[in-house]
């Protein structure tokens, strides 16, 4: 039996995201913003604002967009380009978290 990757795979990678571009497009993700916008004094009122933009942040500020509450925003006191968990703490040489630890995936294996 031989295996198979999808780089070795007609299409490849390019087939794979056409593949998850229709499966989003079927189940209306991102989905349509369904909160109407604020303004208070002319300036626009944020539905949810997240503090901290590392893994948690990211997947919440995904998850929220995925059910279309796109009126957010994710704050990180890192300066920028330094964002999130890569550059400061996660200087692990191997994955160490279990294989059935889906992720920020969404859900969505493609």
């Amino acid at each position: 039996m031989t295996l198979s990757f999808p780089s070795e795979l007609p299409g490849g990678l390019a087939k794979l995201e056409e593949r998850l571009k229709q499966d989003l497009s079927w189940l209306e993700l991102p989905a349509k913003s369904w909160v109407p916008e604020q303004c208070v004094e002319n300036r626009t009122v944020r539905d949810v604002v997240i503090i901290g933009g590392g893994m948690a942040g990211l997947a919440a500020s995904g998850m929220l967009s995925r059910y279309g509450v796109q009126n957010h925003v994710v704050y990180d006191r890192a300066p920028a380009g330094q964002e999130g968990p890569w550059v400061t703490y996660a200087r692990m040489e191997t994955l160490r978290s279990p294989k059935t630890l889906t992720g920020p995936c969404l859900g969505l294996p493609a």
